[in-house]
């Protein structure tokens, strides 16, 4: 981010849904400072992002609760944080809308 914005809304919609057994889901995070992609906070409520959904349907996932977390600073950056094997996924375009703040 180069100026302070919150996250006010997320989509996602992949053209090939994943084929792997296991669950395969994926979550965005706003990772600070030196965090991993995988260690920031987690921006999405219970539900995330299903990447063996329906090919191209558009998924709209409730944010967390905690508005802190939605919030980001100068220098503050965003990450896709899938968890399982994304075997086949393909095509995934995933929109943050954000305002400034």
């Amino acid at each position: 981010a180069a100026e302070p914005l919150e996250v006010v809304e997320i989509h996602e919609i992949h053209a090939t849904k994943g084929t792997d057994a296991g669950d395969v889901t994926a979550t965005i995070r706003r990772c600070q400072g030196t965090e991993a992609a995988t260690g920031g906070d987690d921006l999405l409520g219970a539900t995330k992002i299903n990447l063996k959904g329906d090919n191209d349907t558009l998924q709209s996932p409730a944010l967390t609760g905690t508005t802190a977390n939605l919030q980001l600073a100068a220098g503050d950056r965003l990450s896709l944080d899938v968890t399982g094997t994304a075997t086949a996924v393909a095509g995934v375009q995933v929109t943050v809308l954000l305002k400034r703040i």
